[in-house]
């Protein structure tokens, strides 16, 4: 219903999404918040910005990534930023399961690489 009044559909889809491609594809949805990326999940920025490329895609950074040593969190950040390109269809969450202790390690390689990608 809100799709047909013109308004622009976001919602929070985590887990699994693969058998639910085609579903999400004709929805009329055209954002999808927390999408839970690899090695969490089943569907990766690349193949979500293929399938779906009018869809707003806002990805929960991969919490076990969080762990990793520094240089690993970068390059993780660098994968996903250069599966979906500069689109301008991306925002990077940290929106679920920060291990404890660990942000003062992960967050400043987030934000470097994604300052680094910068704008297309």
């Amino acid at each position: 219903m809100l799709v047909d009044r013109g308004t622009l559909v976001h919602v929070h889809m985590d887990g699994d999404l693969k058998p639910l491609w085609k579903l999400i594809g004709e929805s009329g949805v055209r954002g999808i918040d927390s999408l839970s990326p690899p090695p969490d999940n089943d569907t990766s920025l690349g193949q979500a910005h293929a399938m779906w490329p009018e869809m707003r895609l806002c990805p929960n950074f991969p919490s076990p990534v969080h762990l990793a040593e520094p240089e690993a969190i970068y390059a993780t950040v660098q994968k996903l930023l250069n599966e979906a390109g500069h689109s301008g269809r991306l925002w990077i969450q940290i929106s679920e399961n920060v291990p404890p202790g660990v942000w003062r390690k992960s967050f400043p390689q987030i934000q470097r690489a994604i300052q680094e990608f910068g704008k297309p």
